[in-house]
């Protein structure tokens, strides 16, 4: 039998080009023999391999949509330099925007799977391309290069190759990335000598090269349609994430000292890091000011490079093989190393070149570079050392200038028998603060004699509802002439006692120049948690006793109260104030005037009751502004875990660092 399509390693060349027409979907294999024991082993060949092929034809994944999908599974979209999510998807190398195909064409794909069936399930790489559903890619060929001693058997290549533009090819490096450079310069040297197939021109037309290493990490893996839409743009797709919280972009300086962790001076070869193997081959220019880097050996490329550019690639690639080669028969062991020396060269070698503001944006996020040992260089990002951080305690994104004599500002105290003199040592020490109006709502038939203020209103209660109470009340009877857009209001207990642990107080400047930001601002600033809960969770808390005293309502949980009341939360995070301070401008009071009376109801109940522990939670939710599109990717960015789902702190997500 002819074996004309098993090709060793030293002459693996592209096949001459005959015009050849996408892979029809209505294809079935026709298999006319039965897997009997004399059979057996070539079946066990075959079904995989003429799986792969039905899988990719037939599947979802290669019928025609009219656009992509979301490109991020947290749905970012980058439409403006300033956009937090441009930076987040450039982090990690992904596209930042959506690049339909040009005039409703499909993406045209070539395939270059790196094999071996002695130890490799070919389910890895149909599983993988058949769980993306929602992108518009037709394989048109396909390449499967076996890197195992045991060569493909000449009746399945025959069988498969004549009828479905797969090539099977036999190579002898057992190395992926080194099977996918072969292929690369010798596709290279067709393209220099004008034999290249004409639809490696074509603009939407990219070459896969796929490992079971990187497409079996189900953890880092990017969808189909994430890897072609950063080929597109880039014109290098990394199958891989880079691992949390580094990204895809390396500084160079620091990379050139990537040696493998394993070399010493007894095993090392002729380089002491890549830095010195790069000069040597003459290819220190493929290093920008910041440097891409794929790991895990299955990357993309737009084919129509290697058209446009053969020669430069050509003659880098071929100078790493032949040093490769040298290296293996003088040092025998440091051939991995050298692998590695290519695994983080080759994205710099084909991708675009980083704008200058690209630049600067990677380099305002990142707080420091990895020193190793196997990320060398990655740029790095520490989410407490970062000024976005502030977004995940409740503070703003920015701190934006405020003119503080021209902010209105009323007081509203929560008054029982506390010694207030600490709120006038406060309110007196600062400047250019406008308090115009003071109410203390005093509910324990004591005198109020600890704080003087000319202006000030006492308004005597009974004991009731507590602090949550009192802030209802003035709710309800809020004016509307005093609904102005510099009006914040400011309601404060009494007592100074901030008991909750985790919790620290903002200095008052910065709680009203938040609340003129997010409509609200908590005094107390979350240290170990985020002011934000899982919505979800936070509904279900509840609590029976407080402080020795059983409180509980007829609501099951907090819910219940909400939904009697009519309350909705944002969702899927919703902000929480603890410690009964807060500030909120007075438009976001006004604008829910129905709803204060029915709160001030249902906290009349007695003194210490389980509905002013909702109330508590529920102040920041009903009052804050919904988070902008900056904030809301900030948060979706974030590596953070629930809590626990009950308890005082039901549903505060921690950051997992």
């Amino acid at each position: 039998m002819s074996s004309s399509y098993i090709i060793p390693s030293n002459q693996l060349r592209p096949k001459p080009y005959i015009q050849q027409q996408p892979i029809k979907r209505s294809f079935r294999p026709q298999l006319k023999w039965f897997c009997n024991r004399k059979t057996r082993r070539i079946c066990n060949w075959l079904i995989p391999v003429t799986f792969i092929y039905l899988h990719i034809q037939l599947s979802p994944t290669s019928r025609f949509l009219p656009s992509f999908r979301k490109l991020h599974s947290k749905n970012l979209k980058c439409t403006h330099w300033s956009d937090v999510a441009c930076t987040l998807l450039l982090w990690k190398g992904e596209a930042l925007a959506d690049i339909p195909p040009k005039e409703n064409n499909e993406i045209e794909a070539t395939v270059v799977i790196s094999y071996c069936g002695e130890d490799e399930d070919m389910n890895t790489f149909t599983n993988y391309i058949n769980n993306d559903i929602n992108v518009n890619i037709t394989v048109t060929n396909m390449a499967i290069i076996s890197r195992c001693a045991s060569p493909f058997r000449t009746s399945i290549s025959q069988n498969l190759t004549n009828k479905n533009n797969i090539a099977l090819l036999q190579s002898q490096w057992q190395h992926p990335l080194l099977n996918f450079m072969e292929w690369l310069t010798l596709h290279l040297e067709s393209s220099m000598s004008k034999s290249l197939p004409e639809y490696y021109q074509h603009e939407e037309h990219v070459i896969l090269f796929l490992s079971s290493g990187s497409i079996g990490n189900t953890d880092m893996i990017r969808t189909l349609d994430q890897v072609v839409q950063s080929t597109m743009e880039n014109k290098f797709g990394c199958f891989l994430q880079p691992p949390e919280p580094m990204s895809y972009y390396h500084a160079p300086l620091r990379l050139r000292t990537y040696a493998h962790p394993e070399t010493n001076q007894t095993t090392t070869g002729e380089y002491n890091d890549l830095g010195q193997w790069l000069d040597h081959l003459n290819t220190s220019w493929i290093f920008n000011e910041l440097v891409p880097v794929c790991y895990g050996n299955s990357f993309a490329i737009k084919s129509k490079d290697l058209y446009q550019n053969p020669e430069r690639f050509y003659k880098v690639l071929m100078a790493m093989i032949s040093d490769y080669n040298k290296q293996q028969h003088m040092y025998h062991h440091t051939h991995n190393e050298l692998v590695n020396f290519m695994e983080r060269s080759m994205a710099a070698l084909f991708s675009h070149r980083l704008s200058e503001e690209k630049i600067r944006l990677l380099r305002e996020y990142k707080t420091k570079v990895y020193k190793g040992p196997d990320y060398v260089g990655a740029l790095y990002h520490s989410w407490k050392e970062h000024f976005w951080y502030r977004v995940f305690t409740g503070d703003t994104l920015e701190k934006h200038s405020v003119d503080y004599s021209k902010v209105r500002l009323t007081l509203v105290i929560s008054h029982c028998r506390e010694n207030m003199s600490w709120i006038q040592n406060k309110f007196s020490s600062l400047n250019n603060l406008n308090i115009q109006n003071v109410y203390i709502y005093s509910k324990c038939d004591s005198p109020v004699t600890s704080y003087q203020n000319p202006n000030a209103v006492v308004i005597r209660q009974p004991n009731i509802g507590r602090c949550d109470h009192s802030y209802a009340h003035w709710m309800a009877g809020m004016k509307e002439e005093d609904n102005t857009d510099n009006h914040v209001v400011l309601f404060f207990k009494a007592s100074r006692d901030l008991y909750q642990p985790g919790l620290r107080y903002r200095h008052i400047r910065d709680v009203i120049r938040i609340a003129m930001e997010h409509g609200f601002s908590c005094e107390a600033e979350h240290v170990d948690t985020s002011m934000y809960h899982q919505t979800n969770n936070l509904k279900a808390f509840q609590i029976a006793t407080y402080k020795g005293f059983y409180i509980k309502s007829s609501y099951d949980n907090m819910g219940e109260w909400l939904k009697n009341l009519d309350i909705r939360l944002p969702s899927p995070l919703t902000p929480v104030c603890y410690g009964g301070n807060f500030a909120v401008k007075a438009s976001q009071i006004y604008s829910r005037n129905a709803l204060w009376q029915k709160m001030t109801t249902s906290l009349e109940r007695a003194e210490s009751i389980e509905e002013g522990h909702f109330a508590e939670r529920a102040w920041a939710g009903i009052l804050s502004y919904p988070l902008n599109l900056n904030e809301s990717a900030v948060m979706e960015s974030l590596p953070f875990k629930v809590g626990e789902a009950y308890g005082p702190y039901g549903g505060a997500i921690r950051l997992d660092e």
